[in-house]
Formats: structure tokens, C-alpha cells, sequence
């Protein structure tokens, strides 16, 4: 089935689930209106391959923690650990009719904490953090990665791909979100360099969006809405050669405050 663009910004205003930038109702306006916590979790935590943490587990408060602190006293549901595309089918199949708030998370840097809903399931791809650089050049990225291990798997091939300053952001969030970084002068923002992304929508589909497949949701994936259409389980780039690196250090003498 093809996602058009009408469709794609319609869907906008009924979720809003993106790979670290987002929270969203799985199936649709009409099942937002009920009572939410009728998931069944023990049902769930079997179909995964990663693990389930419910408010009782061991871990639990440790997983459900955003970057920001801010966000401490959030307490969702659950937090899945993801290691395959088909656990987050998994999560976002049975969280669909629930009611059950649904949120992506890849680096968890959401200045919001849309990564971190109280009494939702949280969707957390870090698991899905391999970097591979083909011959041609390309890389494909999994959404679960951040960018210090990104920066690494490049540039052991050679490659650069314009993004982030800081190394724990996750890849997903910032790519939805446009990625502004110290090379987008030269190389434009880490969206411009998105060949393809897979991801599962609210239905559960494993789509492949791209310039020739699902050409609205690849745009809509670029920065249109912080990627609030579904789950991005990974991405593929194309990657510039790297540059010589050049470090520079600036010194400032010492001032002092007028009183």
C-alpha cells in the first residue's frame, strides 16, 4: 500500500511516534479514546527477542531514564528492548487498538522527554546500532546507533557523513529532525544525505521509504514533523570522502567582570 503525501501529514495529527522524537497512539484517532493499560504484556514479552521491563522488573529504572534528568520522575509502562525489526512489529502490533501511548527511542536526547511517556511503552531500538560501509560508498546505519560509534565505523572506511556535535545523540532523532552539524555548510544537513529508511508504521508494515519507494513518507521522513510516522529501524546514507582532519585550538586571555 502507497503512503501519499496527504495522507502522510493527515497522519501526522493522529500520531506522533518518531525513532527518538516522538510519542504516538498505535491504531489511529478512534482507539486513542479509550482507556489505556489493557496491553497484554506477558503475551508481548514472549514475541520479543529483546527484553520487556515492567515496572516490577530489575533494570526497569535504569531503562525507563532519559539524557535530560528532567524527566526522572517519568514512569511509562514498559520499556522494550529491541534487538530485530520484527520485535518492533512486535510492539507496535500489540500496543495497536489499546489505546496504550507508543514511543520510539534511539539516543534519548528528546529535549521534550517525547521518549519518555508516563504510562506508555517505550520503543527502544538501541539495540539496532550497526554500521556498515559498502563499496559504493553508502552506509547503511541502524537507528539504535549514536554518533560517536557512527563517527568511528566511517571514518575505519574512510568516509564522513555530516551530522551532530555531540557523541551520545542517537542517529534516528537527529536525522528526523532535519541534523544540523559542523559540516552541513559543506555537506547540508544529515537529512540531505538520506538515501532510504526502514521503518514499521502504525500498522505494523516493514516499509523501505526512499525517492522511488514511498516518495511522500521519505519526504515526510527528512524533517517534516521530527519523523512522527512510524518506528525508523534504519537508514541509508551516502557518506563524502573524509577530509584531512584539521584541529585547531583557540586561546582567550582571561577577563574579569565589571562589578
Amino acid at each position: 500500500m502507497a503512503i501519499d503525501r496527504r495522507t502522510v501529514l493527515r497522519a501526522s495529527g493522529v500520531v506522533a511516534v518518531s525513532a527518538a522524537l516522538g510519542a504516538w497512539t498505535a491504531g489511529g484517532r478512534q482507539q486513542a479514546e479509550s482507556a489505556p493499560g489493557q496491553l497484554d504484556w506477558a503475551g508481548l514479552r514472549n514475541r520479543l527477542s529483546g527484553s520487556l521491563l515492567l515496572p516490577q522488573d530489575s533494570g526497569y529504572e535504569r531503562a525507563k531514564l532519559a539524557f535530560n534528568p528532567r524527566f526522572d520522575d517519568r514512569r511509562p509502562a514498559a520499556v522494550a528492548k529491541c534487538g530485530t525489526v520484527s520485535d518492533v512489529q512486535a510492539c507496535v502490533t500489540a500496543a495497536a487498538g489499546t489505546g496504550i501511548t507508543v514511543a520510539a527511542r534511539s539516543g534519548s536526547h528528546s529535549y521534550a522527554g517525547y521518549s519518555t511517556p508516563d504510562d506508555g511503552l517505550i520503543i527502544d531500538v538501541g539495540g539496532l546500532d550497526g554500521v556498515e560501509v559498502r563499496s559504493d560508498g553508502t552506509a547503511v546505519i541502524g537507528a539504535g546507533a549514536r554518533l560517536m560509534p557512527v563517527y568511528a565505523g566511517l571514518a575505519d572506511a574512510g568516509r564522513c557523513l555530516p551530522a551532530g556535535s555531540c557523541p551520545t545523540v542517537g542517529i534516528a532523532g537527529l536525522t528526523l529532525g532535519g541534523g544540523i552539524g559542523v559540516l552541513a555548510g559543506k555537506y547540508g544537513l544529515t537529512c540531505d544525505s538520506l538515501v532510504s529508511a526502514e521503518i514499521v508504521t502504525a500498522d505494523g508494515t516493514v516499509r523501505t521509504a526512499s525517492a522511488t519507494s514511498e516518495p511522500d513518507l521519505f519526504w515526510a521522513l527528512r524533517g517534516g514533523g521530527g519523523g512522527n510516522f512510524g518506528v525508523v529501524t534504519s537508514f541509508t546514507f551516502r557518506t563524502q570522502p573524509a577530509p584531512r582532519p584539521a584541529v585547531a585550538k583557540l586561546l582567550f586571555p582571561a577577563v574579569r567582570r565589571r562589578p
